[in-house]
């Protein structure tokens, strides 16, 4: 019956930089996990636009015998294609992607609540999606500003913290 959320700060790759993540979520069927990437364009100020050679992140979610609930892998390969095409991310410079894994219970609540949300918002495309067998959620976001995702993401955040235990979101704690 555990609830975590880690929200860490958003992966800036530099120019020429090769970046490799795995996040493995090992979560209880009883416990609540929020995790969110965001990951932007390069140091845009110094006119590094996609200027990086590989971004690459795998995240998997297993409950705590190890079985898996689900794999998801992101791989931006500016040097090799062309990011800002349709099917990639069209006119968008940001993507983000939120994992809620929850029990079965608040899935489709939390769903409906987020998919309602982020419709409501012109300056975000996104959905959120049930993970196989109810496990959770994943939410991908794509805008043009880390801090138009971080609200969507802290809206997000605000929306599981009141389903799942029943009281309000607090502000950031990061200062």
């Amino acid at each position: 019956d555990c609830y975590l959320e880690f929200i860490p700060d958003q992966i800036i790759p530099y120019k020429n930089s090769r970046y490799y993540q795995k996040v493995l979520l090992n979560v209880d069927p009883k416990a609540s996990l929020i995790y969110s990437e965001i990951i932007v364009p390069g140091r845009v100020a110094m006119g590094e636009l996609f200027s990086y050679d590989i971004c690459y992140l795998r995240t998997i979610g297993n409950d705590t015998k190890h079985t898996a609930k689900f794999v998801d892998t992101c791989i931006l390969d500016p040097k090799n294609h062309k990011l800002n095409t349709l099917g990639i991310l069209g006119n968008y410079t940001v993507v983000a992607s939120v994992y809620i894994l929850t029990p079965k219970k608040f899935v489709n609540i939390l769903n409906r609540k987020i998919n309602t949300m982020l419709k409501n918002n012109a300056e975000i495309c996104g959905g959120s999606s049930i993970l196989p067998n109810d496990h959770g959620l994943l939410i991908r976001l794509l805008c043009n500003s880390s801090e138009i995702a971080k609200t969507e993401i802290y809206n997000t955040v605000r929306i599981a913290r009141k389903e799942i235990l029943g009281v309000s979101f607090t502000e950031n704690r990061k200062t």
